[in-house]
C-alpha cells in the first residue's frame, strides 16, 4: 500500500512549541494523537517513508513521533508517554511503550519497534493496532530485510535474533555460547547498528572494543569483518 498524505490541515502545527489538533493521522493513514513540547528527548533511531516525513523512536519519551518535515507536524504514533508494555490489541498510541530503541518501517506501513527494558518486539499496523511479535531480552535495533520477511534483532545481552514476520518464531543466529561465540565475542558485543543484506547476511557495525563492520553468515553464523 502506497503512505498517504494526511490533509495538510491536519498537520498545522509547530515542532515542540504548540499542540496540534485531534482526530489526525500520521502519514499512513494510522490514527494518532498529538503532543506539546518537548519535542523531543532521546530519539534513538528514525525511519523515512516515501514521501519524506520522518518516524522517530524515542526512548526518552517513551513514544514512536511521526514529523512532517515540510508543515511542521508532529504527533504521536505509538505510546503515552509512561513506560510500560500495555495495551497490544489496542491503540497504539493509547498503548505504553518502554524505551523504544530500534524502528524499522516497512512497504505498507506497518511500523516495528523494540521495547528495550520490556524485553519486547512490537508491531504497529497500519491501522494503528499495537501488538508483541515476540519477546527477547534487551531487543535493541530492529532491521526489516529486503523481501520484509523476517526482522534481524541484535540484544545488548550479546546475542544476534531474526524474527518470522508471519509466525514470529525466533532465530538466534549468533550466542556467545554457541559454536560460533569466539567470532561472536571478537565482533564485540553490543552492536550500534544492524541491516540485513539482500542475500540474508547480517551487517553489523561496532563502535567497541574496534571500530569494524562485520558480517555473520546466514546459514552458518561465522562472523567475517568487512572492513575496520
Amino acid at each position: 500500500m502506497t503512505l498517504r498524505r494526511a490533509a495538510a490541515a491536519a498537520l498545522l502545527c509547530s515542532v515542540g512549541l504548540t499542540a496540534c489538533g485531534g482526530g489526525a493521522e500520521d502519514g499512513a493513514g494510522r490514527p494518532a494523537t498529538t503532543r506539546a513540547e518537548p519535542a523531543l528527548r532521546l530519539p534513538y533511531d528514525v525511519e523515512v517513508d516515501e514521501e519524506g516525513r520522518i518516524y522517530i523512536a524515542d526512548g526518552g519519551l517513551h513514544q514512536i513521533l511521526w514529523f512532517d518535515p515540510e508543515t511542521g507536524g508532529l504527533r504521536v504514533v505509538a505510546g503515552t508517554g509512561e513506560p510500560g508494555s500495555d495495551g497490544d490489541g489496542g491503540a497504539a498510541a493509547a498503548a505504553k511503550v518502554d524505551e523504544p530503541v530500534g524502528l524499522a518501517l516497512a512497504s505498507d506501513g506497518t511500523l516495528f519497534l523494540s521495547d528495550f527494558p520490556a524485553g519486547r518486539v512490537r508491531r504497529v499496523d497500519p491501522g494503528g493496532t499495537i501488538s508483541t511479535l515476540a519477546r527477547l531480552r534487551q531487543p535493541a535495533e530492529v532491521a526489516l530485510d529486503v523481501a520484509e520477511r523476517s526482522l534481524a534483532v541484535p540484544s545488548l545481552a550479546d546475542v544476534l535474533h531474526r524474527v518470522d514476520l508471519a509466525t514470529g518464531e525466533t532465530e538466534t543466529l549468533t550466542h556467545p555460547d554457541e559454536p560460533h561465540g569466539a567470532a561472536y565475542d571478537e565482533a564485540g558485543s553490543q552492536p550500534s547498528d544492524v541491516a540485513l543484506a539482500p542475500d540474508g547476511a547480517l551487517i553489523v557495525s561496532q563502535i567497541e572494543p574496534t571500530a569494524a563492520i562485520r558480517r555473520v553468515n546466514p546459514d552458518t553464523g561465522v562472523i567475517t569483518t568487512l572492513l575496520r
